[in-house]
């Protein structure tokens, strides 16, 4: 046995039995690895993902917040200089999402609340023979992180090569979401990687982006589709060098992506006089006492950021500034000349702070002159960018098949389509090695979907039908608009010298490093056994597109809009074609499934999952 988060321990050698199952390593995805904080003064450890109290939505703010640092290519929290922020090591660490003491009693056994790999790992011991940490193990990691720096691929290798060492047998890797992606990138960067995997299962893998629910992280922010305020969700996106491993890729064989659809107003702007604030610095005061040895609020490690450097913030933003971060401060920790402080540190200890009340966006509802307004012009914004280094500029095509023809700028679906497209929609499931021609199947039904979808505008009594062009449904329309790179809009979305340009400025300057790294061929030896097996959820709708319908005269003005979305098939938030768009060559591949209702988080408690891996086990 050995512990799987300290690999230069000794440890003792398990008695090879070849009778043993296949061991097997399960890496989770996005959120699937619990991550703690441990303050450095007194050691005292606590839940920042996810923190099993109505602190829940604070403690994630206070772990996990922080920014990208482009000398060490690493995500760092804000609250580092306090405590450490890692994930729990091993199966424990992604067995569900959720600690708390009543989950283990007897009266909560059948509770499936916030199960992740635990109900997986129960069901491959109990009817497989499988043994925690001998035959079956885990790997979790701070998810924020890139994927191919050394922080996230030592360790991972690190174990790879203690579990082939102690049982004597190459392994089955199982990757849920972001976690088949950690498995690929592995695949690219260490050439030798058949040496020791037999078979990689991926589950919901993102394999060419999630979905537009990943591109408007970087304006709206994106939960999870968690009952968590987009806000506390948007820092970590925008800092965590892991997002662009979720964006579509530089280079694929699909030839559609995720794009970013915006309404620029071409009438002349209004000009805003900004009052001049004579609020000086000099009126705040910090007083860490107040948290003694306890970790300070990640709001008050802000202000000291500020403190350190005020040309972060502009004079004008100073006072609403701190007056934020003081509400997310405990009692007394920000004191500002002129408030009346016994109110406030008398407020701040009725009512615990709630970031999500005054960060969350207030969105502005839509209203039907918005969507009547012809004066504007159509913008559309992907992940892709040029630079000297990468220089291959992925283009949106339409690449007919044995399903479908273009004719007078319309496609025309043909009969083989409708009959493929029926037994589809009957089937619970789709096997590529029953349906040879599936993934040029799903293309064409993505690329109908897309075509056929129109946005409804929503009135309170009413529906009101304005006649819109959509440039998505055909592509003549798509060709008139050049894309433009995200990082270029969001850059004025974000003014510097304001807090929101502290915590919402995406990692765009780690581009080159990622793109190198998803680029990388892998290396493949024919003389190695290996089997790749996919499977995919398919049946709920999942936005290919993001489009925001008001009219906008500044691009800051998005943060106001809830936006709407052109749905395809996928798990909900994985587009099924990504699903499929893995970069293994048929000859490696030994199925790829796609199941009706596989849920993207929901499949790993579906008993379907279960045996769907038993059977690859087996394979």
């Amino acid at each position: 046995l050995f512990d799987s988060d300290d690999f230069e321990l000794p440890f003792e050698y398990i008695q090879k039995n070849p009778n043993n199952p296949t061991p097997i390593i399960l890496v989770p995805g996005v959120g699937g690895s619990k991550i703690i904080g441990r303050n450095k003064e007194t050691g005292v450890e606590e839940f920042g993902w996810f923190h099993p109290s109505l602190k829940i939505f604070q403690k994630i703010a206070q772990y996990l917040w922080g920014y990208y640092d482009p000398n060490s290519r690493l995500t760092r929290s804000f609250i580092e200089d306090y405590a450490d922020v890692k994930a729990i090591p091993g199966l424990i660490g992604c067995d569900r999402l959720i600690d708390h003491n009543i989950l283990d009693t007897k009266m909560m056994q059948n509770v499936s609340l916030g199960n992740y790999f635990g109900l997986l790992t129960d069901y491959l011991i109990q009817t497989q023979g499988y043994k925690k940490n001998e035959t079956i193990f885990a790997y979790s990691y701070d998810w924020r992180q890139m994927l191919h720096h050394e922080v996230i691929m030592g360790p991972f290798r690190k174990l790879i090569k203690r579990v082939k060492l102690i049982t004597g047998k190459k392994l089955i890797l199982i990757g849920h979401s972001l976690g088949g992606v950690l498995i690929e990138t592995y695949m690219r960067i260490y050439s030798d990687w058949q040496q020791d995997i037999e078979k990689f299962i991926a589950l919901n893998t993102p394999f060419d982006g999630s979905s537009g629910y990943v591109l408007q992280s970087a304006i709206t922010g994106y939960n999870l589709q968690l009952p968590i305020p987009f806000t506390i969700m948007k820092n970590i996106e925008a800092s965590s060098g892991s997002q662009q491993f979720m964006t579509p890729r530089p280079v694929c064989h699909m030839p559609t992506f995720s794009q970013i659809y915006v309404k620029k107003s071409i009438k002349p702007a209004q000009k805003i006089i900004e009052q001049v604030d004579d609020f000086q610095l000099s009126q705040v005061t910090l007083n860490a006492d107040v948290y003694k040895k306890e970790t300070p609020d990640v709001y008050f490690v802000l202000a000291q950021k500020i403190f350190q450097n005020p040309l972060l913030i502009n004079h004008n933003q100073l006072h609403r500034t701190f007056k934020i971060l003081q509400k997310g401060c405990k009692a007394g920790a920000i004191k500002i000349d002129g408030d009346d402080s016994i109110l406030n540190d008398l407020a701040s200890q009725i009512s615990s702070p709630k970031v999500e009340e005054f960060l969350e966006p207030k969105f502005k509802p839509l209203q039907l002159e918005d969507v009547k307004d012809r004066f504007f012009q159509w913008e559309v914004f992907n992940s892709i960018v040029q630079t000297d280094y990468c220089l291959y500029d992925r283009k949106y095509e339409y690449v007919t098949n044995q399903f479908f023809d273009i004719t007078n700028d319309h496609m025309m679906f043909n009969q083989k389509f409708h009959r493929q497209q029926k037994k589809f929609l009957s089937n619970e499931e789709t096997r590529l090695t029953s349906t040879p021609l599936l993934l040029e199947f799903i293309q064409a039904a993505q690329y109908r979907d897309e075509a056929n979808f129109k946005l409804e505008f929503k009135q309170t009594c009413q529906f009101e039908a304005a006649e819109q062009y959509y440039p998505w449904t055909t592509r003549s329309g798509r060709e008139m608009i050049p894309p433009k790179p995200i990082y270029g809009m969001v850059d004025k979305i974000y003014e510097p010298g304001t807090l929101d340009r502290i915590l919402f400025d995406p990692v765009c300057t780690n581009y080159n490093d990622v793109y190198a790294a998803r680029t990388k061929p892998i290396v493949f030896n024919e003389k190695e056994k290996f089997q790749f097996f996919s499977i995919a959820g398919c049946g709920k709708p999942t936005p290919l597109h993001v489009v925001y319908q008001k009219p906008v005269q500044e691009y800051k003005e998005l943060l106001t809009q809830k936006p709407d979305y052109v749905f395809v098939d996928g798990d909900g938030t994985v587009l099924l074609t990504s699903a499929m768009s893995d970069p293994f060559p048929k000859r490696f591949v030994a199925e790829k499934i796609a199941v009706k209702g596989f849920e993207h988080f929901g499949v790993m408690q579906d008993p379907r999952l279960f045996a769907y891996i038993t059977e690859f086990i087996k394979k």
